[in-house]
């Protein structure tokens, strides 16, 4: 049921560290490269990609994480360094220059890692209440390893991991706009169970703290916060925000992902983000 999740026809594949990730590639002019959230997919973005169909200068690709949507599995455990290799191979594979990377959750987190890596290598990073910039106190540490345990559940197939995980989704992804993605979310939870506990053992990890890493971020950041968000709230997250030399925070309505939650309000947004852009460019 996962690849109902991800990315949908046409859509391609290529080989990224032994890896088959599912990508889609519309448009021409900027790329935007879009990373989605644990146990979600490509398909998240499906509004988007709609809505940048307006904008004829720009490039979208869209890609479905290893073990998610239309990709294979990896070898290695699902975290947000490792989301970080995968985008690093994927961008050189593809040849894609100067990109402006747009992640939510764990796709944020390996987009600000990215930038701050490879700092000649993008344009902007937009970040939809990204994870790791939050302290790890144990109260983080708590909700990650039960989390950790639900998803066990998930992948022994017990039905009261469909019952908590439906709960969450609908807690996480709100409002009409999302309804048909999270029920394909929470149909596809099994299959995602086993990505869902690596990532949630590791967001208890200390080295996924990037915290210390925003302040060496050179490009322009735009964090777009769904503002309900109860599980990457941005009250713990605004110190680390504001230590990035060069951003803007936006709110939005939502729980966790403002382009699939709240589309009309998150493009303009972003339309005018990317604009601003090419006119600092061109002051420059």
């Amino acid at each position: 049921m996962k690849y109902l999740t991800g990315v949908q026809e046409p859509c391609r594949t290529i080989s990224v560290d032994g890896i088959n990730i599912a990508y889609s590639d519309e448009g021409s002019g900027q790329a935007v490269v879009c990373l989605h959230a644990t146990a979600q997919g490509g398909r998240d973005y499906e509004h988007f990609r709609r809505m940048m169909q307006s904008a004829p200068r720009f490039r979208v690709i869209v890609i479905d994480w290893a073990g998610h949507g239309r990709s294979s599995d990896d070898r290695e455990p699902f975290t947000a360094a490792r989301c970080e290799q995968i985008l690093a191979g994927f961008l050189k594979a593809v040849d894609i220059q100067n990109p402006i990377l747009l992640g939510n959750s764990i796709g944020g987190a390996a987009a600000l890692r990215f930038a701050c890596n490879h700092p000649v290598a993008i344009k902007a990073v937009v970040a939809c209440n990204p994870g790791g910039l939050a302290p790890i106190n144990w109260l983080a540490t708590t909700f990650c390893s039960m989390m950790a345990g639900v998803a066990g559940l998930g992948l022994r197939r017990s039905p009261v991991f469909t019952v908590i995980f439906g709960l969450f989704c609908r807690a996480l992804l709100r409002g009409p706009h999302a309804a048909a993605q999270r029920q394909r979310i929470v149909e596809a939870g099994y299959d995602n169970a086993r990505v869902m506990q690596q990532a949630w053992n590791s967001f208890k990890a200390p080295e996924d703290d990037i915290r210390a890493m925003m302040p060496g971020i050179q490009c322009p950041v735009l964090f777009a916060w769904a503002k309900d968000d109860g599980v990457v709230a941005l009250k713990g997250s605004l110190d680390a925000i504001k230590s990035v030399p060069n951003h803007k925070l936006e709110l939005f309505s939502g729980g966790h992902c403002a382009y699939l939650e709240a589309p009309e309000q998150f493009f303009p947004v972003f339309m005018a983000f990317a604009r601003s852009l090419d006119a600092a460019n061109h002051a420059s």
